[in-house]
């Protein structure tokens, strides 16, 4: 999937990089900021690099900052994804609010979850576009609260139309997705636009409350989400505690960061701990787990060999990992991380083992959650 499919280029477009550098246009504003895989790379000679509205620096090896603006910034600063509409803001560790190379996976969860043994009830090929008509009911989803509203009825989920066996999904169920380390919330409401019971957890409370933010102007408002401040290892371990159980989950976990009350995060010392732990969480149904990542050295083959090591009991499945990466407008492509995907194998074909994993660069079909 091309960056050209995944956004309209009024909405996103990755201008050039280099330098250790990108410029980006986010809903009409030019971006300058820094890109450490822009490193060793010689940017093009365009003007576009002297028009940016904001520019962020920061000294080496600083997480914190300082923006620039040559103009001030749109009120309110706002772009579409497919169906989504999220507010953009220059954050002090040189972020806008979303991470466009995520989109490779948002727009596969419609399939993904489909497969996963449930589909929503409405057709994954007919979603409510971000053109809907004025008073056209986008979402059937209680208040997003710290518990769902039990008055509000479920997305019934029906089997999938075609390459899911139909006693797979005896009954209407909603599928159970946690999302950690889950930042401004583009991925929990593309999960729940599938229908999902969504719990979205992230340490930080700002994230939080500009999650809710998206969410209200995606028209999902009244989504089965529930919004939780918490350390990710911390809640998963309670959870476990209380005897949850959960179909999906979803994380990107940082280099390292801290949880609301001080708690510690290093990815090298905690990941293998927290997909462990999430396997466990998903012992009873497992049915996809996505893991993206940043990190240096936290490569496709690495994740997938952690994810296939913490999903080897229970469910046999098996595990996907890609590169990600944006498309500038010459063609180039900047690396942005990896991503790994566990998927049942009862509902993506038989395998040999219990978990096993392939790394490849698939191009995955135009999705549902596109307009």
């Amino acid at each position: 999937m091309s960056d050209a499919e995944a956004f309209e280029p009024a909405d996103y477009e990755l201008i050039d990089f280099g330098d250790g550098r990108r410029l980006e246009r986010f809903a009409g504003v030019i971006v300058d900021r820094p890109c450490p895989t822009a490193e060793g790379v010689a940017r093009r000679a365009l003007p576009q690099w002297r028009e940016a509205i904001a520019r962020f620096d920061r000294e080496p090896g600083a997480q914190h900052g300082r923006w620039t603006f040559a103009a001030a910034l749109p009120e309110p600063w706002t772009m579409a994804v497919g169906p989504l509409r999220l507010a953009l803001r220059c954050t002090p560790f040189g972020q806008v609010g979303l991470f466009p190379e995520h989109a490779r996976w948002w727009w596969r969860l419609p399939e993904w979850l489909a497969s996963a043994g449930a589909q929503p009830a409405v057709s994954t090929s007919a979603l409510v576009p971000r053109s809907a008509p004025a008073g056209e009911n986008t979402s059937a989803v209680p208040d997003a609260s710290a518990t769902p509203n039990a008055s509000a009825p479920p997305i019934a989920l029906a089997a999938a139309e075609s390459s899911v066996p139909h006693e797979a999904v005896a009954a209407p169920t909603r599928l159970r997705v946690l999302h950690l380390f889950a930042y401004t919330g583009a991925g929990t409401l593309a999960a729940a636009r599938c229908g999902a019971e969504v719990v979205h957890v992230d340490a930080a409370k700002n994230m939080l409350a500009h999650a809710r933010t998206n969410a209200e102007l995606s028209g999902l408002h009244a989504a089965s989400i529930r919004w939780i401040a918490e350390d990710a290892l911390k809640f998963v371990k309670r959870e476990l505690r209380r005897g949850a159980e959960y179909e999906a989950v979803i994380l990107d976990p940082p280099s390292y960061g801290h949880g609301p009350r001080g708690e510690v995060w290093r990815l090298a010392k905690h990941l293998p701990r927290l997909l462990d732990l999430c396997a466990e969480l998903t012992a009873a149904g497992r049915r996809l787990i996505v893991l993206t990542c940043h990190t240096p050295g936290y490569g496709p083959a690495r994740l997938a060999e952690m994810l296939s090591a913490a999903a080897a009991n229970g469910p046999p499945g098996r595990v996907q990992a890609e590169p990600l990466w944006l498309s500038a407008a010459d063609g180039r492509r900047l690396p942005c991380g990896a991503m790994a995907a566990w998927r049942a194998s009862a509902f993506d074909g038989p395998v040999a083992s219990s978990s096993t994993y392939s790394v490849n660069a698939p191009q995955p079909p135009k999705s549902a959650l596109r307009p």
